[in-house]
């Protein structure tokens, strides 16, 4: 087993950008010896990922994920009759309650809090889920809970199996019940009609880019949930947000608020074609991309040919990736010129906070919000390499590039997560509430 460990610490330390940044490789070094002392000569999988992930954590950086193998396949394609039919999310107090139930489920579940699921506090189970959730970008470890926590019925179903029914013990109005709730395998089939307003509904709420127009206030709602989706080619995306922010300007907006909540980013070309609405002048929006050297060794197949030419071409230990990558953008002819508000929360990550980061630091927007899950100086993503670690059953995502923004360093301490302008927690409220709390308090500011 100590094997994976060094293996795991030395592909870190040679090929992810954050090794000498955020952590020493003197420190790596140390906490694998420290780790090694510790690591008994058997154990499950979770086991051995609770001993090993330490150095995951102490990285700072996010992309870096770790899951049992065959578990993103499962994520993916596995049925999800059998999982826990609750969305569970956590405030700003820290309990963790059911946000969002199922058909024929009853309302006063909302906003009670979990305690136990089959028997095992939420908590642990949550810490558990936690070694697989792909961290946070810097100190703060709630964009790594925020992820764990939405996809704990996933990770219940790699642990348990097939559940045909959960034991939940709820706390509400200073009670604690056990309950039985059923999975959707067993729950009763719903009526065609149902079934087909539900699927309506779905599809509507997955749409990745969504518009809504508050004419009393002459403010435009922008709704992103991602920075990727439609195509894999990347040609419909950049045209359904042209046409999202025509809309914004033929409603002649006074206000956009912008909704990043829970996007978890995508592409970057994308991030570009967005500012480029927003921005007063010429804007630097990164600095140039490095990757190790080293990481070409440890890459796929197809990713070699992709590191070939900038590990040829690059000097000084690092080789410069995206050299015809724009960093630099000129604003939209008859671009926006009102005012901007944008949402943010720790599920925001990757593409979402590095487009937040750089209108905050150009006083281009108001963020208002939770902290982030996502650095407001850099992130490390864009090319990545699955290490398996064949004794203990494990497979780590390890991204290869760095990605610093352009931002103002000032406005924040390296390392620190986007904080929002105005801080907007997430309490009880706001999950028995079917109103947005935090959207209608921006339509509230956007009148000020």
């Amino acid at each position: 087993m100590q094997k994976d460990l060094y293996r795991l610490e030395k592909v870190i330390r040679k090929t992810h950008p954050a090794a000498g940044r955020t952590v020493s490789d003197s420190s790596l070094l140390s906490l694998r010896n420290e780790i090694a002392k510790n690591l008994p000569p058997q154990a499950t999988t979770i086991e051995y990922a609770k001993l090993i992930h330490p150095l995951i954590d102490t990285l700072q950086g996010g992309h870096i994920g770790m899951y049992p193998r065959g578990a993103l396949w499962r994520y993916n394609y596995q049925s999800s009759k059998h999982v826990l039919p609750l969305s569970l999310k956590q405030l700003d107090g820290g309990q963790i309650v059911i946000s969002a139930l199922k058909t024929n489920q009853d309302s006063s579940l909302l906003a009670a809090e979990v305690l136990q699921i089959n028997g095992r506090p939420i908590k642990k189970i949550v810490d558990e889920a936690y070694l697989f959730a792909a961290g946070s970008d810097g100190p703060n470890r709630s964009g790594a809970r925020n992820r764990a926590i939405k996809n704990l019925p996933t990770y219940l179903r790699w642990t348990l199996g097939k559940q045909d029914s959960f034991q939940i013990t709820l706390r509400r109005r200073y009670r604690d019940t056990t309950l039985t709730v059923l999975s959707p395998a067993l729950t009763k089939k719903r009526s065609k009609n149902a079934s087909v307003a539900n699927q309506q509904q779905r599809k509507k709420h997955e749409k990745t880019i969504n518009y809504g127009f508050d004419a009393s206030r002459k403010t435009a709602i922008v709704d992103l949930n991602s920075f990727s989706g439609y195509d894999p080619f990347n040609v419909v995306y950049p045209m359904a947000l042209k046409r999202v922010l025509a809309k914004a300007e033929q409603d002649s907006a006074q206000t956009i608020i912008l909704d990043l909540r829970d996007n978890g980013g995508g592409r970057s070309s994308n991030i570009l074609k967005l500012l480029r609405y927003f921005i007063k002048e010429e804007t630097t929006v990164f600095k140039p991309w490095t990757l190790p050297r080293s990481g070409w060794l440890y890459a796929s197949l197809v990713n070699k040919g992709v590191f070939t030419v900038p590990v040829l071409t690059g000097k000084n230990g690092s080789a410069r990736f995206g050299r015809f990558m724009r960093h630099d953008i000129k604003p939209r002819k008859n671009g926006y010129r009102g005012e901007l508000i944008v949402l943010i929360n720790s599920g925001s990550f990757s593409a979402a906070t590095i487009t937040a980061s750089i209108l905050k630091s150009n006083d281009l927007a108001v963020l208002m919000g939770q902290e982030a899950g996502g650095n407001y100086h850099e992130t490390y993503a864009g090319l990545f390499s699955m290490v398996g670690l064949r004794r203990t059953g494990l497979m780590v995502r390890m991204p290869h590039l760095l990605i610093p923004t352009a931002v103002d360093a000032t406005k924040q301490p390296f390392g620190k997560t986007l904080q929002p302008d105005i801080v907007v927690p997430i309490i009880p409220i706001d999950i028995v509430d079917p109103r947005d709390r935090l959207l209608l308090q921006a339509l509230e500011y956007s009148e000020k």
